[in-house]
């Protein structure tokens, strides 16, 4: 609520001072607070006025951050087609400005992107070439995005050893450099996570309660949601299928709320699941055809096609360009 009123502070200051740069800028803020409050249909609509003015003024880093930010949103609601356009056009924009920082934001966008179509190794090719220029500039916050993208990747995959082993990286570098950042959550939930597949219990309780303790302080919706969502799960394998029921339900409820289409998914499939152990066939069957539903309207031919055409148009013209 602070940033979005100095925004729009900056905002007015710079329509009377006539200073179009100052407004793009104020207006990719205000997008930014309108997401991270969960008001994702207000970002976009603010979003895409910052890339508006940016384009007419020819304001090309910014205009690259709101394309990132655009692609950021759009992939919450579930148009990974949408997200990874904007993706590459903030990619190419960052090439031509020779922009090392905003290249490596975007190699890391388009692996979390690549990764909700299950296509972990490409995503981690992605995420290693962004890693690589992150490293070199020392430039610590992208590389613990880095670092928790990959073990995200390998929690998918199954390699849950190496998943701790990213996140533990990550968190050092919380630990040592931004002890006090909301994303921090994110190491502690990515652990809890992995833990809970370990069948280390103890150890996922502990990462959740740190996660849930940021998330409050902080006042942050996605780590809210995503602590409800992981509450479910380690009461999912205790066996306590009511409690669990419980918590994923309320996650359902924020995923809703904020129009997270791909948490939905995830979440459906989990309260199927619950709802049978519980004998609540009826529910389960209702929980696991919306799953479905959601799913097949999200994974089909046309969006992979067109997802495969937005790459291709992206290569064909940086290739032209550097011709």
């Amino acid at each position: 609520d602070t940033a979005l009123y100095y925004a729009r502070q900056l905002d007015s200051l710079s329509v009377a001072g006539e200073y179009p740069h100052g407004s793009a800028m104020a207006l990719n803020m205000q997008g930014v607070c309108y997401e991270l409050s969960g008001d994702l249909l207000k970002a976009i609509e603010i979003y895409l006025q910052a890339a508006k003015l940016a384009e007419e003024h020819h304001l090309q880093h910014t205009l690259s951050n709101v394309y990132n930010n655009l692609g950021i949103v759009y992939s919450y609601q579930g148009a990974f087609e949408t997200s990874l356009d904007y993706h590459y056009k903030s990619l190419e924009l960052a090439d031509a400005l020779k922009d090392s920082a905003k290249i490596a934001v975007n190699f890391n966008n388009i692996g979390l992107r690549l990764s909700e179509l299950n296509q972990e190794e490409r995503a981690i090719e992605n995420y290693l070439i962004a890693l690589k220029i992150n490293l070199e500039m020392k430039r610590y916050r992208p590389v613990s995005s880095n670092y928790l993208n990959i073990g995200r990747s390998f929690v998918i995959t199954e390699k849950y050893d190496s998943a701790v082993s990213c996140y533990h990286r990550a968190m050092n570098i919380f630990e040592t450099h931004f002890p006090e950042s909301m994303d921090k959550s994110l190491v502690t939930n990515g652990l809890a996570y992995a833990y809970i597949h370990l069948e280390d219990m103890d150890s996922a309780r502990h990462y959740l309660k740190l996660g849930k303790e940021i998330a409050e302080r902080t006042d942050d919706f996605y780590g809210r949601l995503e602590a409800e969502s992981l509450e479910g799960t380690i009461l999912k394998m205790e066996g306590r299928y009511a409690l669990a029921r419980k918590s994923f339900q309320h996650a359902l409820d924020l995923s809703e709320e904020a129009r997270l289409f791909n948490n939905q998914i995830d979440l459906q499939r989990e309260l199927a699941e619950v709802s049978n152990e519980l004998g609540d066939y009826e529910k389960a069957y209702k929980y696991f055809m919306r799953h479905t539903e959601l799913k097949d309207s999200l994974f089909n031919v046309k969006k992979i096609n067109e997802i495969a055409n937005i790459e291709f148009a992206y290569q064909v013209d940086k290739k032209a360009r550097l011709d």
